[in-house]
């Protein structure tokens, strides 16, 4: 290791102040942030069992991209949910009388 901390999302969000960004945008960012991130920590706990620390403990990077495979994944699930939908196979349960 470097030595040197990576910051990490919120606190580079957080930053945006220094360059100017209105506190509004800022608080929105944040609120969307915190929201994306706890529904991705429970969802790799529902699925994969993973604990929320882990991902406090992720660098900044490999956080970005578990997000993105999250939003693929998010996107690929609602799609078949979709197709599923469309299709609107019906299924009866017939019981035969021997």
């Amino acid at each position: 290791m470097s030595g040197v901390r990576e910051s990490t999302l919120a606190e580079e969000i957080r930053d945006l102040k220094d360059l100017g960004v209105e506190d509004h945008v800022i608080k929105r960012m944040m609120d969307k942030y915190n929201r994306m991130l706890t529904q991705m920590m429970y969802y790799y706990w529902k699925h994969g069992r993973v604990l929320p620390s882990v991902f406090y403990k992720l660098p900044r990077g490999e956080l970005l991209v578990l997000q993105a495979f999250y939003e693929q994944e998010i996107d690929d699930n609602n799609k078949e949910l979709e197709r599923a939908d469309k299709s609107k196979s019906v299924m009866y349960n017939i019981n035969l009388l021997t």
